[in-house]
This record gives C-alpha cells, structure tokens and sequence, in this order.
C-alpha cells in the first residue's frame, strides 16, 4: 500500500481511494455490528453465569445464599437463551463477526466451564480446533 489505498472494514479488501473515502470507509459500521455486539453480550453473560456457579458449588441448599445464587443464575440463564437464540439466526458476514461467532460458540459448548480457563474433554477436539482457529485463538 502506498496511501492511496484503503482497506474496506466489511470486507477487507484494499481499493484505491482518496483520503475522505479511506477516512469513510473507516468510520463505516460493520456490516456485523450487531452480531459482534450480541457475542460480546453473550460471552459476558456466560462468563458471569459460571462464576456464579462455581460460587454456588459448594453451598448447602439451607445456606441463605444458596437461593441468591440460583435466582441470578436462572436470571442469567434465560437470558443467554434469549441471546442465543437470536445469534443462531443472526449470519456472520464479516471475518470480524466469525471470529465473534466462534467465541460465543466456544462458550456455549463449555457448558458451566469458562473457555477462558479450561476447556471439558467430553467432545471431539475437532471441533473445539475449528472454533478455536476460527475466533483466532490457538489451545493451550
């Protein structure tokens, strides 16, 4: 690239382009915007969601924030369905909105695991490989 070219957000594509069209295609929205913000939303819920359960753990069911716990969580988890829900729906269509895709996937298939800390081994290490690849991250 000499500086005349731009690179467009949605498709990564470098074209030639003045100044005012490189700045333009820059401050351009991404044709994933929701999407991205719909994964981060659900990464974020599910994060909570397991930190709640490893807090709720090892409570007896007659210790008073036992009842706490399990009304956040059942809080939490009707949301991450509702955002799930809408996300299965919702196509990536940009490089930016697969690798947000893949990291809301690799959440959902931890189940009460958190991905950022550990990973279960009961499925195919295929699969957790291609997400893996595909939100840009490599296994520990």
């Amino acid at each position: 690239m000499d500086g005349t070219e731009a690179i467009r957000p949605a498709t990564g594509v470098i074209e030639p382009c003045t100044i005012g069209r490189a700045v333009a295609l820059a401050a351009a929205p991404s044709a994933d915007a929701e999407l991205i913000e719909m994964c981060d939303e659900y990464v974020t819920l599910d994060r909570e969601y397991c930190r709640l359960s490893q807090l709720r753990g090892p409570l007896r069911e007659d210790d008073p924030d036992c009842a706490h716990l399990d009304a956040a969580m059942v809080v939490l988890s009707h949301r991450i369905e509702e955002v799930e829900a809408k996300l299965t729906h919702l196509p990536a269509r940009t490089p930016a909105g697969v690798r947000a895709k893949a990291e809301a996937a690799l959440h959902a298939m931890a189940g009460d695991a958190d991905t950022a800390e550990s990973l279960p081994d009961d499925v195919s290490w295929l699969a957790w490989s291609a997400l893996f690849d595909a939100a840009g991250r490599t296994i520990a």
